[in-house]
């Protein structure tokens, strides 16, 4: 994606790199025209045809990628641009920390390091969940302690008769 070798990606670098991987995953063919169809059942049945390669062409490169590794990083970015609601623009506005237009190597891997950091929100749910938790232990431990004074009367009580 680096054209330049600056060992910097600008932002017109990183969306001309993704257009290019883009277009080289389309196959080109000499003499290509539309096809013709003598039904429309026949035209469905293309269609049809078509969205299940794709969708196994899809499954294949998600395959690829689970196998190299670059799955998780991928979903992570992705529920993290997701949950931030950041288009391709506005991530690497977001990587791009000294705001000079490029995204330079350490800026990439601090970048990748915040994605895999949870979230203010995630950290708020579990701060939350843990003093759920431990208000509950208290309660517990409250009603024991009330069952055990009861008891403890009960058998003074007893005994005094």
């Amino acid at each position: 994606l680096d054209n330049d070798g600056s060992g910097e990606l600008t932002r017109k670098e990183f969306i001309d790199g993704i257009m290019e991987l883009k277009e080289a995953s389309q196959p080109r063919m000499a003499g290509y025209h539309e096809p013709t169809y003598s039904s429309q059942e026949d035209m469905q049945a293309d269609i049809y045809n078509q969205e299940r390669n794709k969708r196994e062409m899809q499954h294949a490169e998600l395959v690829r990628l689970e196998k190299s590794g670059a799955g998780r990083i991928l979903r992570v970015i992705t529920a993290w641009t997701k949950e931030r609601g950041l288009t391709v623009r506005l991530l690497i506005e977001a990587l791009d920390t000294n705001r000079d237009g490029e995204v330079s190597r350490k800026e990439m891997i601090e970048g990748i390091k915040r994605f895999m950091e949870p979230s203010t929100r995630i950290k708020a749910a579990k701060k939350r969940k843990a003093m759920k938790e431990a208000a509950k232990v208290k309660e517990d431990r409250e009603r024991m302690l009330a069952a055990h004074r009861l008891s403890v009367q009960m058998r003074h009580a007893t005994a005094c008769g």
